[in-house]
């Protein structure tokens, strides 16, 4: 049961979110949320080192997923 939870409350987090935003804002946040969750509950959990050429990739997996969905913007809301 502890592993359904999480998985169902994403399943449907992704689904509103499908439902009230565009694709590509939607991918965006979730592929970067699962780029940097990674990275986090590595650290947390698993102590793992965050090196610097680590570091270097997250930002450069960040830069990509703005390149693929790019965005801009406006008024404080962030639209693709």
């Amino acid at each position: 049961m502890a592993m359904i939870l999480p998985g169902l409350v994403a399943t449907v987090a992704v689904f509103v979110a499908f439902n009230y935003l565009t694709v590509g804002t939607t991918l965006l946040v979730l592929y970067g949320c699962s780029t940097l969750g990674g990275y986090l509950l590595g650290k947390l959990f698993f102590n793992e080192k965050l090196s610097s050429t680590a570091i270097f990739s997250l930002l450069l997996t960040l830069c990509g997923l703005f390149l693929i969905f790019p965005a801009s913007i406006e008024g404080g809301n962030l639209s693709f």
